[in-house]
């Protein structure tokens, strides 16, 4: 324990590379962390983040390149918001609509998310030198390293942003008191008049939103590109996270 600790936190690299790999970890876990609050089970975050960083990637790179960076991580950010909402939300509308397991069908989504930016960057989207990633986005659009020679990047104050915005959720929001009532209790919640079909498609998609912002950050932070096995198997190292934590947003983070 005692070199886990100096490892992980005794030394300004260790430290550094800690925190970097957690912001991804930190945003796909407060996703986990909806949807089971939600009463779902969104094994589907690495496929959501795939999803993400797609989108994003495309935003910084087919954008002119004189583009204000401000401007390009809005819309990056926007853009993986909406294709993890949607690749999460999918899961949801065949759950409300044909009665499927999230589980199984988040699972197979990762797969087809998988291979599909596999395709991509094997093709149409691949750099130059055969070498199955896409371009690198331009040094204006990366994120600011916060310590030098290290991965560290401003990335983690979305994360940390995002879990205050998760536990705001739930604790002062019709909204997130309504995603707790279909999740604790779905006959009531539909005896109340909630439509809990339409929340399993908002509670997927929002869980979606959080692994797509998981994509963008990795993306614009450390990688500056997309490239194959880009995700480490983040979605169920996220899942551990949210669970030790006790799908507590703000313990995600210690988590």
């Amino acid at each position: 324990f005692t070199s886990m600790i100096s490892g992980a936190l005794g030394r300004t690299y260790g430290l550094a590379e800690t925190v970097a790999k957690a912001t991804p970890l930190i945003l796909i876990g407060l996703g986990i962390t909806v949807a089971s609050r939600g009463g779902l089970a969104n094994l589907g975050g690495d496929g959501q983040y795939y999803m993400g960083a797609l989108a994003s990637i495309c935003v910084g790179l087919y954008l002119p390149q004189d583009t204000a960076p401000i401007l390009v991580w809005v819309l990056a950010f926007a853009a993986a918001v909406l294709a993890g909402a949607c690749w999460g939300g999918l899961a949801g509308f065949l759950r409300a609509r044909f009665h499927t397991s999230e589980v199984i069908i988040t699972i197979m989504l990762n797969y087809v998310a998988l291979y599909a930016v596999g395709a991509l960057v094997n093709g149409p989207l691949q750099a130059p030198g055969g070498i199955p990633q896409t371009r690198a986005l331009a040094k204006a659009y990366q994120f600011v390293k916060l310590i030098p020679a290290t991965r560290v990047h401003a990335g983690i104050f979305i994360g940390l942003a995002m879990a205050g915005l998760v536990w705001f959720l739930f604790h002062k929001t019709t909204l997130g008191y309504r995603i707790q009532c279909v999740g604790d209790a779905p006959n009531a919640a539909r005896y109340a008049g909630i439509n809990v079909k339409r929340y399993d498609v908002i509670i997927l998609g929002i869980a979606g939103a959080a692994a797509g912002i998981a994509g963008m950050v990795d993306v614009y932070g450390v990688h500056g590109r997309v490239l194959e096995g880009i995700t480490n198997g983040y979605g169920f190292t996220a899942l551990l996270i949210a669970l030790l934590a006790g799908l507590n947003p703000l313990a995600v983070v210690l988590g």
